[in-house]
């Protein structure tokens, strides 16, 4: 009688507990099952971006979809290819605030002739049976794999991530602690030697394979950054991330955190040299980022001297520069993307024999290219500073002409296009350099795509965006502006 008791007892306590949960709770069920199919569509979106098809031909093997993924804090929403590109224009145009040039180039010598190696049909996905025994993981491997490449990673790198994301970002608000100071700089310095003796040994033109996100200019915006990193890098490190980073360049100048930015890219790639991949942008120039008078407070070399003091800032600031120096100029994707900073170099007659210029070994590290005096720092310069034109009009018979920027300086058209990538088997061109008002632009029949991943760019409420390139297809990701509502 008693075991009877005190099971009617505890069942009929159970179920008024569940009545009254539910009636004190009901209101609120809707709004947590929102929450739960929010989350799960942020999950979904990190790997499969949102897909975006536009004058997808069939010769091609990527496909740009029309589908893009909105992204800010705590929403997300999507929108059509056409809803993008009615406003991507940007609020300040093609005609950015870079420091206009008044050298003018010297004539680059004659190039010798010779014919572009032939690249070939890309390589098949292996087969599910196809893959080594050695690649397939457990939760004993995976422990016991991290565990030995942590033994190995380097120190320094390990300490300038957890000292930017643990006490800069979230302790002190992106404030640095004077206490700190010191230890930051020697860190730094001691990172730029490493990363320098890593980059020192890339080609000039870096060959990647999917999946990959790529990234336009960063500009010195540590907050977006961190934002699109810390959401794309799994499980908070790069050995479980399984695609490449592929940055475009600009890291420096303009927003307030160029340090930082620098800082946390050259100890990323410390960390997984074979997954993060910087290239040069025209920023990478000391010409550029040391020019006070162009840029104000705003240039890498015054945010420097600001926050370590002028001697402590300048050796920073040239030991950062001697890291640029050895960044790659160019990455081609697939075999079948060109990846770049600003464009492509122009081609003046004769045998085109640009590509096999660019990948020869004897293509040296410049120190500088934003006055070109040789043919080596001309080629630079038109990588890291040209434009694709606005107007097809004012072009020479091979699709090139003058640009705003400054003497030297060049735009390319549809021609030029057309031939650069029929000549070497590009379908696509990815470039930055560039604001967009929504961090994207589609330009030259769809075969140039514009990317700009830094947000609210100088105050004009621009959006920020990256591209992932995986599985054949092109898929973009924009993020608006932190404080849009």
């Amino acid at each position: 009688a008693e075991f009877f008791f005190f099971f009617f007892f505890f069942f009929f306590s159970f179920v008024v507990f569940v009545f009254v949960f539910y009636i004190i709770y009901e209101p609120s069920l809707p709004l947590l099952m929102q929450a739960q199919r929010e989350t799960i569509a942020r999950l979904q979106a990190q790997v499969q971006s949102l897909q975006l098809e536009l004058q997808a031909t069939t010769h091609k093997e990527h496909t740009l979809h029309t589908d893009v993924l909105l992204l800010w804090e705590g929403r997300s929403q999507r929108a059509q290819l056409s809803d993008i590109l009615s406003s991507a224009q940007g609020r300040k145009d093609v005609r950015g605030p870079d420091t206009p040039r008044t050298r003018r180039r010297k004539p680059s010598p004659k190039r010798a002739n010779a014919k572009p190696a032939a690249s070939g049909p890309p390589a098949e996905p292996l087969a599910d049976s196809q893959l080594p025994l050695d690649r397939i993981a457990t939760v004993g491997t995976i422990v016991k794999l991290r565990d030995g490449q942590h033994e190995e990673d380097s120190m320094v790198s390990k300490k300038m991530l957890q000292y930017l994301n643990k006490w800069f970002l979230k302790t002190n608000s992106m404030v640095h602690i004077r206490t700190q100071l010191p230890g930051f700089i020697s860190n730094l310095l001691a990172l730029c030697v490493e990363a320098a003796a890593l980059t020192a040994k890339e080609p000039t033109i870096l060959t990647l394979e999917s999946p990959t996100y790529v990234f336009g200019d960063i500009h010195g915006n540590f907050r977006d950054l961190h934002y699109f990193l810390s959401e794309l890098i799994v499980f908070s490190d790069l050995m479980y991330t399984p695609y490449h980073l592929l940055f475009l360049g600009d890291y420096v100048d303009r927003g307030p955190a160029s340090v930082e930015c620098v800082a946390y890219l050259l100890a990323l790639k410390c960390r997984s040299p074979d997954r993060i991949h910087l290239l040069r942008g025209n920023h990478e120039d000391p010409l550029v980022n040391g020019d006070i008078d162009g840029y104000g407070e705003g240039s890498f070399i015054s945010q420097c001297t600001k926050l370590f003091g002028k001697a402590d800032g300048h050796q920073v600031w040239q030991a950062v520069n001697q890291v640029f120096q050895t960044l790659p100029l160019a990455a081609i994707l697939d075999k079948t993307i060109f990846c770049v900073h600003g464009g492509i170099p122009r081609f003046t007659g004769g045998v085109d024999d640009r590509l096999r210029i660019l990948q020869s070994p004897s293509f040296p590290k410049l120190a500088t290219f934003s006055s070109p005096e040789n043919q080596y720092e001309a080629m630079a310069c038109d990588l890291c500073w040209s434009d694709p034109a606005e107007y097809e009009e004012a072009l020479d018979e091979f699709g090139f002409g003058e640009n705003d920027r400054g003497a030297g300086v060049v735009t390319f058209g549809s021609l030029a296009v057309d031939q650069w990538c029929d000549t070497y088997g590009f379908e696509y061109i990815f470039r930055a350099h560039q604001e967009k008002s929504d961090g994207l632009r589609v330009a030259k029949s769809a075969r140039v795509l514009t990317i700009f991943s830094t947000s609210d760019y100088e105050g004009h409420q621009n959006g920020a965006g990256l591209v992932l390139v995986a599985q054949g297809t092109i898929k973009v990701i924009l993020k608006q502006p932190f404080d849009a509502k």
